[in-house]
């Protein structure tokens, strides 16, 4: 299983770098940041892809579901036989490739779990601080 990375951007690069500081160097992940050197998607995938072998799994992750990239990638790939992500987040991608996940159920249910990485900090904040009866902070 290898793991591919394609945003709009510096996104993909950056998410690999995020990565490889958590979990380690990792051969599998491939990292693909488009419209940023005047390469072509083809060009930039033909090059990606000299890493991955005929028969292997990919899971591919892109940044923004319906943008440019992602429509590229649906078009070359296809949506058979293939595992097309988007809406990349570093918690969905360490427990993807932290787990080594290739069960579809599996995936679903770590997307669906990152979904509730996404958090409004002061609102948790602000139900856990108490006043006391005179308005301070206890």
């Amino acid at each position: 299983m290898k793991y591919l990375l394609i945003s709009h951007g510096h996104l993909a690069s950056g998410m690999k770098s995020a990565l490889e500081v958590i979990l380690g160097k990792n051969e599998k992940i491939i990292a693909i940041d488009m419209y940023v050197d005047g390469k072509t998607f083809e060009e930039k995938l033909n090059e990606a892809m000299k890493t991955v072998g005929l028969q292997e799994e990919l899971i591919v992750i892109t940044d923004v579901y319906g943008g440019s990239v992602n429509q590229k990638v649906v078009s070359h790939f296809g949506v058979d036989n293939n595992y097309i992500i988007s809406g990349m987040n570093l918690p969905m991608l360490l427990e993807l490739i932290g787990t080594n996940a290739t069960d579809l159920n599996v995936i679903k249910k770590i997307i669906s779990e990152s979904r509730e990485q996404i958090v409004y900090v002061n609102s948790l904040l602000e139900s856990t601080i108490e006043e006391d009866e005179f308005g301070f902070i206890e």
